[in-house]
């Protein structure tokens, strides 16, 4: 069945000194939807003047059971730039524990062009061990700026009839250049789908908690 999506808001700053006004539509199914907005800001405040509009788009689609992507965009229509252009496809089969996403993104609000990479994979080894391991990386103008590498690894047992998944992995940070960064060395349980683990740096010797984005 298609389905319309219409959205609109209004809002007034402080004693009516600047105002916004953003109108959405969207049309399509699960299967592939379009998403288009858009918006108008009044900045007559702080000294500044004039007005600024913006407008985006948003394209989704699960071409099956285990696959889905989408791409979006968001453009300045005052200055008639483009702000902002991504993709991303994911793949997950629950019946084998599988899941993959890849994720690019390029922002040109700074003074130069921003990449960031995100690929992340997550599936079941044996009956009780599973492992997930997740890459970030940023360049600025073609140039490595940041990174980070993630593995985490669960087990799974039982204790009093409740699922309980014994967890260890570890994280490397990565600066400009590729030049090693922060380490972390983490360990803990997931219960009742709540992934938690303990985080300690050798470097810096401090600890920290944290809930993983891996689910087992």
């Amino acid at each position: 069945k298609d389905l319309w999506k219409f959205s609109q808001s209004s809002n007034v700053g402080l004693e009516g000194q600047g105002s916004s006004n953003s109108v959405g539509v969207g049309y399509g199914t699960d299967a592939l939807r379009l998403e288009l907005n858009g918006a108008i800001n009044d900045a007559r405040r702080y000294d500044l003047t004039g007005t600024a509009s913006k407008f985006g788009g948003k394209l989704t689609g699960k071409p099956s059971d285990r696959t889905s992507f989408t791409a979006d965009f968001e453009a300045d229509a005052t200055a008639g730039t483009m702000l902002s252009y991504g993709v991303a496809f994911g793949y997950e089969d629950p019946k084998k524990f599988q899941k993959y996403l890849l994720d690019y993104h390029r922002d040109f609000a700074g003074d130069v062009p921003v990449d960031r990479f995100m690929a992340h994979a997550q599936t079941r080894i044996t009956d009780r061990f599973s492992v997930g391991g997740r890459a970030n990386a940023n360049l600025q103008d073609g140039h490595f700026e940041s990174g980070k590498l993630d593995v985490l690894g669960g087990y799974d047992t039982t204790i009093g009839g409740e699922k309980v998944t014994w967890l260890l992995g570890a994280e490397q940070g990565f600066g400009p250049g590729g030049e090693m960064g922060a380490t972390g060395i983490k360990a803990g349980v997931q219960v009742r789908g709540v992934p938690l683990t303990i985080k300690y740096e050798p470097e810096t010797k401090t600890t920290s908690f944290q809930i993983e984005l891996f689910k087992f």
